[in-house]
């Protein structure tokens, strides 16, 4: 199953969507997996060039939902596009959006 994974080809409209989002601002991914993984995943579907920065749990040693995985994506934001300001978070998974929510 995992070696299907990259076989996958991209949604329709994903590029577009990346796109939106790219124009709005910084795009960082926070991922639970490895970071050479998700940056293939990426890669693979023509998205390289939306994408700042790639993050993985595996840097702080906790995955989501943990609180300090969510403090290391502020920390990233802040790095990449300076302190503060708006910060929407993107997830496909409900208990992803609270935890963040809840993280602040």
């Amino acid at each position: 199953m995992l070696a299907k994974l990259k076989s996958l080809t991209p949604a329709p409209g994903l590029s577009e969507g990346w796109d939106l989002l790219a124009q709005n601002g910084d795009v960082l991914v926070i991922t639970n997996g490895a970071k050479e993984t998700t940056q293939g995943y990426i890669d693979q579907a023509g998205l390289t060039k939306y994408v700042k920065r790639v993050q993985s749990c595996d840097e702080v040693g906790l995955a989501k939902p943990f609180g300090k995985v969510y403090e290391m994506a502020h920390a990233a934001c802040d790095e990449v596009s300076g302190q503060g300001g708006e910060r929407w978070f993107v997830a496909s998974h409900m208990w992803d959006l609270h935890a963040a929510r809840k993280a602040g």
